[in-house]
């Protein structure tokens, strides 16, 4: 009973430990900008997952031994900050749009629990595996493991990218390194890809009344959403960084604001550090803003010069790490995409039809 007990206080701390972090820093440095509610809310969210990430990682890189202080350190910060923009946070909640993508996101998060609540065993037909990995990576960062540490399932460390896994031993190093409490925190972050989604009604046509509702709902009863949210993978929060970059990326346009534009490709660039299924993103929205949108941008080798700055300096921070430790080969040839491909041979092209065409048509069509 004891042990329930420190458990349900470690998850209270945790939940207060995310809300005040992963807002309060990003917010608190847009909340003066020229910005919607809306852009606020998620702009700030998404920089302070950046700015966190960048601190533990610094944290990681610079203070030789465990130091759960530092990390402490930051998130009394975070309360500072939080605490110094708390006027303005009044002002953001008064936003009616912001109210309501609030309320669906802690019903997501309560939707992910109660279902997280219900697993006796981590199975997933073969996939615990994964959620062993990751949950290995964090504790890779957390209590630093040797650089030459096997990683579960046979990877090298760099076979994936580090942010989610980073956050993750920032809040653990709080709170205790248990798997229950990585789950947590896992699904939070997974189901943050919400709140830039509502950000984006908007643009489908719904500028004069968003409607939040079905959107919930579409989260709440979609397999593949849920899963993610669940599943303590890193590709949903990459979706957050993408998503939210489209959002940056269109308004930028439409309003030939410079700082929106770094914004979108500084998110690209977190994404790609989630998780490097964001890659054809980035691929996607660097081609459209070199062919087609930077020669009619005004002062546009500022702007440029400002994202290859930024995103530039944000990659290196795991990149130059990897390829210092690990070495050109270990970091860009332990991908799981290169090792994938190699163990399974064939066209790569043919290979990619062939998953589209699964994706799409049921089995029983292409069982038949």
């Amino acid at each position: 009973m004891v042990i329930l007990y420190m458990l349900i206080l470690q998850l209270g701390l945790l939940l207060c430990l995310l809300l005040v972090c992963s807002l309060a820093p990003g917010f608190y440095c847009v909340r003066r900008l020229p910005w919607s509610p809306m852009e606020k809310l998620c702009g700030g969210v998404g920089l302070s997952l950046i700015l966190l990430y960048l601190a533990s990682w610094g944290i990681y890189c610079f203070i030789p031994r465990e130091n759960g202080g530092a990390f402490v350190a930051v998130s009394l910060i975070c309360l500072l900050l939080g605490s110094l923009a708390r006027k303005d946070f009044a002002g953001l909640f008064r936003s009616f749009r912001v109210r309501r993508a609030l309320s669906g996101q802690a019903f997501l998060l309560l939707w992910a629990m109660v279902m997280l609540a219900m697993i006796r065993h981590y199975s997933g037909l073969g996939w615990g595996g994964d959620w062993l990995e990751h949950f290995q990576r964090s504790l890779f960062f957390l209590h630093r493991f040797p650089a030459n540490t096997p990683i579960l399932g046979g990877y090298e460390l760099p076979a994936r990218p580090p942010m989610m896994n980073v956050l993750a031993a920032f809040f653990l190093a709080q709170t205790q390194d248990r798997f229950a409490l990585f789950q947590m925190a896992s699904a939070f972050f997974n189901v943050l890809v919400f709140l830039p989604c509502c950000l984006m009604l908007p643009a489908l046509g719904l500028a004069r009344r968003p409607r939040t509702l079905p959107l919930v709902a579409l989260f709440a009863f979609s397999p593949v959403v849920m899963e993610n949210a669940t599943y303590t993978w890193t590709k949903s929060l990459s979706a957050f960084f993408v998503v939210l970059a489209f959002w940056f990326y269109l308004a930028a346009r439409r309003k030939n604001d410079r700082l929106r534009m770094v914004a979108a490709f500084l998110a690209l660039s977190a994404g790609l550090l989630v998780h490097y299924s964001a890659g054809p993103y980035c691929l996607l929205l660097g081609l459209d803003y070199l062919l087609r949108v930077f020669w009619k941008r005004p002062r546009k080798w500022r702007e440029l010069a400002a994202i290859v700055i930024s995103c530039g300096l944000l990659l290196a921070t795991w990149f130059a790490w990897s390829l210092a430790v690990y070495g050109p080969t270990g970091t860009f040839q332990s991908n799981t995409s290169v090792t994938s491909a190699r163990e399974y041979p064939g066209n790569n092209l043919l290979k990619i039809g062939a998953n589209l065409v699964d994706s799409i048509v049921p089995y029983v069509l292409r069982s038949g």
